[in-house]
């Protein structure tokens, strides 16, 4: 998409406040949480939010939650809507296994339940 970073924040459903940003995707209520508390606040987020992603370590949350865990295990995620569900893509599946990282690729991270999931390409 060809927006540039003032038209793609002004978009409907997409609501900032400090440390938090939410967004509507595909069906989905998701939030973002950083800075300080994160992980109390990304707990909390859990009462709104279908799926929370934070890049601090969270303990037993309430909902699928993407922390520190997560991103270290799968690299950058990109979600994709498409016809048939959504596409999670993540760095570690993309690249696969190097000598430095000899474990296979995890699986993509959880989404809620009940969420449609497209078949990742090959």
């Amino acid at each position: 998409d060809a927006a540039d970073q003032e038209e793609a924040a002004a978009r409907p459903g997409l609501t900032r406040s400090p440390g938090e940003l939410h967004l509507r995707f595909a069906g989905l209520e998701l939030a973002q949480i950083t800075g300080r508390g994160a992980a109390d606040r990304a707990r909390a987020a859990c009462a709104t939010a279908d799926l929370v992603l934070t890049t601090v370590k969270v303990d037993q949350p309430d909902c699928p939650i993407w922390d520190v865990g997560t991103f270290r295990k799968s690299g950058a995620v990109a979600l994709r809507d498409t016809p048939e569900g959504i596409l999670v893509e993540t760095v570690a599946a993309g690249s696969g296994r190097r000598p430095w990282s000899p474990d296979p690729p995890p699986p993509p991270p959880r989404l809620p339940s009940g969420t449609k999931l497209a078949q990742n390409p090959p």
